[in-house]
């Protein structure tokens, strides 16, 4: 999913062939992934995938496995921001995301930039174009 969600991301879409269909059996087969395959790493993998692409992986049907939905992707939700006002820096995080400009506060469409909502620990808000979020942004711990 990961690979996918890269070239998507890059490329703006991905070739599908229904010609093809491929029947794995991904639970009983011998060997590769299915040997270190567990409750534990599937939820783990999930929740990195969650975390990576937010939105894009929103429902599972079953347990340990998700359904990837493209189009309800929203980049940078629940990442941590700082940014300093009037000397003073203040912790925030990204609270929403709307495509296209539709502000938060209005049905209207703010032109064709895309928005992000960041909500501030002070109880203050405000709406962010790219430019001004990567600025703010806090770096993810390497591990």
């Amino acid at each position: 999913y990961d690979l996918t969600c890269q070239h998507i991301a890059t490329y703006g879409g991905a070739a599908r062939s229904n010609r093809i269909f491929v029947k794995a059996q991904h639970y009983t087969n011998e060997g590769g992934a299915v040997a270190v395959r567990n409750h534990a790493l599937e939820q783990k993998t999930i929740k990195h995938l969650r975390r990576k692409w937010p939105g894009v992986f929103q429902d599972q049907r079953r347990k340990n496995e998700v359904i990837m939905k493209w189009l309800y992707r929203k980049p940078f939700l629940h990442e941590d921001v700082v940014k300093e006002f009037d000397g003073q820096k203040y912790k925030g995080w990204v609270d929403n995301f709307y495509a296209g400009g539709a502000s938060w506060n209005s049905a209207e469409q703010a032109g064709d930039m895309d928005l992000w909502h960041i909500r501030y620990e002070d109880g203050d808000a405000e709406d962010l174009g790219l430019a001004e979020l990567a600025a703010v942004l806090v770096p993810p711990e390497e591990g």
